[in-house]
């Protein structure tokens, strides 16, 4: 899904950029990961803006947080 989200970005496709955060935001509601959720939210309603650079940054938090949540599901998943 974050992979969705940079193309979406790169092509600067604001329809698929708002769909794949709005994908994002509700599967990780439904694992429990609010706080990855909420980046997704604003990141949906925020949509593409002019500085293509902050979206960029904001991606790239996005996916950072992803990569903690997923190794603690993971962690959960062995324990």
């Amino acid at each position: 899904m974050i992979a969705s989200l940079r193309e979406a970005l790169a092509a600067r496709n604001a329809e698929a950029y708002r769909r794949h955060a709005h994908s994002l935001k509700s599967n990780c509601n439904t694992f429990g990961a609010l706080g990855l959720a909420a980046q997704s939210r604003e990141i949906e309603l925020g949509g593409l803006h002019s500085d293509a650079a902050q979206d960029e940054k904001a991606v790239d938090a996005l996916a950072h947080t992803y990569t903690e949540v997923a190794a603690a599901l993971k962690g959960l998943r062995r324990g």
